[in-house]
C-alpha cells in the first residue's frame, strides 16, 4: 500500500495543497493500518514500518508548508498583506508537526517574512490612509462636503476591512483628525479587528493525538510571532478618565496612574527640580534686588556692583520660571496626547502645515535731506494646525 502512494507522489510534476492533502491522508489511513495490529504481533519490522510512514508524512507537511510559502510570497508581491500574513502562519501551523532540523531552519525563515510582512503592511496602511485623507481635504477646501465624506467612507472601510490587522495608531489618528473636522463618527481602537488571520483549510493536515508520534508531539509549541502580537497592553482602558486627567494637572502623577512609571517619575523630578531653581532664584533676586534698593552711601563702583548683581539675578529667575512652564507644558501634552489609557485618550492631531522663514525692508526718507535708511526684520516659524 505504501508503494502505491509512493509511485503516486513522485508521478506527480508539481503538487497542489489537494494533492498533497490527499497524499497525507492515504498515508496516515496506513499508519493507522499499522497501528491498529496487536501488540504480541507488533514486531521490529512494524515498528520501522509506521517510523517510515512519519518520515513520508513529515515530507509532505514540508512540501506543503513550501507551497504556503509561494503563495503568501505572490501574495505579497500583489500588497495583499492580509492574504500573505494568512499563509506564512498556515504554514509555520503546518512545520509544528514536523521535526527536525529542516523545519527548525524553514520555521526561522517563515517567522522573519512574517516580521517583514508586518512591518510593510503597516506602512502599506498608513500611506493608503493618508492619500485618502488627502483627498479628503482637497474635497473639503473645495467646499465638495458630500464627495469629502464619501472618500472619507471609503477610508473608514479600509481600515476595517481585511488590513485591520495592519491599522497603526498612527492611521487611526489621520482618519479620526479628518473626520472630527468633517463632524462624522469617530473610529474607537475597539472597532478595528486586530486578529491574527488563520488559514483554516490547513487545520484538516495537523496530525491529531491518534496519529502523532512522541517525537511530533514535543514540537507543539506556540507561534511567538502570533503570542507577542496579542500581548495585552499594559494602558488597556481601566483608568478613570476624570482622576486620569485631575492627577495630570501635577507633573508625573496621570503618568504613575497610567502605568507608565518611569517617565512619571522623570516628570516629578523635572518639574520638582525646576520649581527648587525658580524659588531659590527669585529668592536670590529678591534679596540682591533688596540690598540694591536700601543702599545710601557707597561708591560708584559699589552701586553699579550691586546693580549689577540685582540684573543677572533677575535674569536667571526669569529663566527658571521659563523652566518649571517648559517642564509642565510638556506634562500637559503628554498627559493629553501620549501617556493616556486607552478609554481616556483626547484625539486629536497636529497637522505642520509648513515651515517658512521671511525678512522685510521698509526704505525711510530721513526728514531735511535725500538719505534713505531701511528698517525691518526676519521672521521665521512653523504653521500648525490642531483638530480634535
Amino acid at each position: 500500500m505504501v508503494e502505491k502512494v509512493d509511485f503516486r507522489l513522485k508521478s506527480k510534476d508539481e503538487a497542489d495543497e489537494d494533492f498533497l492533502g490527499q497524499i497525507i491522508e492515504d498515508y496516515r489511513s496506513i499508519k493507522k493500518k499499522v497501528t491498529s495490529v496487536p501488540k504480541e504481533n507488533y514486531g521490529e519490522s512494524m515498528s520501522k514500518l509506521a517510523g517510515a510512514i512519519d518520515d513520508r508524512i513529515n515530507s509532505c507537511l514540508i512540501s506543503l508548508a513550501l507551497f504556503y510559502e509561494k503563495t503568501a510570497d505572490t501574495a505579497y508581491n500583489e500588497y495583499r498583506f492580509n492574504d500573505s500574513l494568512k499563509m506564512y502562519n498556515a504554514a509555520i501551523m503546518i512545520l509544528g508537526a514536523a521535526p527536525g532540523a529542516t523545519r527548525d531552519k524553514a520555521v526561522k525563515r517563515f517567522n522573519l517574512k512574517v516580521a517583514a510582512t508586518y512591518r510593510t503592511g503597516k506602512s502599506f496602511v498608513d500611506n493608503k490612509v493618508k492619500s485618502y485623507i488627502d483627498r479628503t481635504e482637497y474635497l473639503n477646501i473645495k467646499e465638495e462636503i458630500s464627495n469629502a465624506k464619501s472618500t472619507l467612507k471609503d477610508a473608514r472601510s479600509f481600515l476595517t476591512g481585511g488590513m485591520s490587522v495592519f491599522v497603526t495608531e498612527q492611521a487611526l489618528d489621520t482618519y479620526n483628525g479628518m473626520a472630527g473636522m468633517l463632524s462624522v463618527k469617530l473610529l474607537k481602537r475597539s472597532d478595528i479587528d486586530r486578529t491574527v488571520p488563520v488559514y483554516k483549510p490547513a487545520d484538516k493536515f495537523r496530525p491529531d493525538d491518534n496519529y502523532a508520534t512522541s517525537s511530533i508531539k514535543e514540537k507543539k509549541t506556540p507561534d511567538k510571532t502570533i503570542k507577542e502580537d496579542k500581548t495585552p497592553d499594559k494602558k488597556s482602558g481601566q483608568s478613570d478618565p476624570f482622576t486620569y486627567y485631575m492627577l495630570g494637572l501635577i507633573p508625573g502623577a496621570g503618568q504613575f496612574y497610567a502605568g507608565d512609571y518611569i517617565k512619571g517619575a522623570i516628570f516629578g523630578a523635572a518639574f520638582a527640580g525646576s520649581a527648587a531653581w525658580a524659588i531659590l532664584a527669585s529668592m536670590q533676586y529678591a534679596k540682591s534686588k533688596e540690598k540694591y534698593d536700601n543702599m545710601t552711601f557707597g561708591s560708584e563702583a559699589d552701586f553699579d556692583s550691586a546693580f549689577s548683581k540685582a540684573e543677572s539675578d533677575g535674569k536667571m529667575a526669569k529663566i527658571s520660571i521659563i523652566g518649571v512652564a517648559a517642564v509642565y507644558t510638556l506634562n500637559v501634552l503628554d498627559i493629553l496626547f501620549l501617556s493616556a489609557p486607552e478609554n481616556c485618550k483626547f484625539v486629536g492631531t497636529i497637522k505642520y502645515d509648513d515651515v517658512y522663514i521671511g525678512f522685510d525692508l521698509v526704505p525711510e526718507q530721513l526728514p531735511f535731506n535725500d538719505t534713505f535708511i531701511y528698517t525691518g526684520g526676519i521672521n521665521a516659524g512653523v504653521r500648525a494646525t490642531l483638530r480634535f
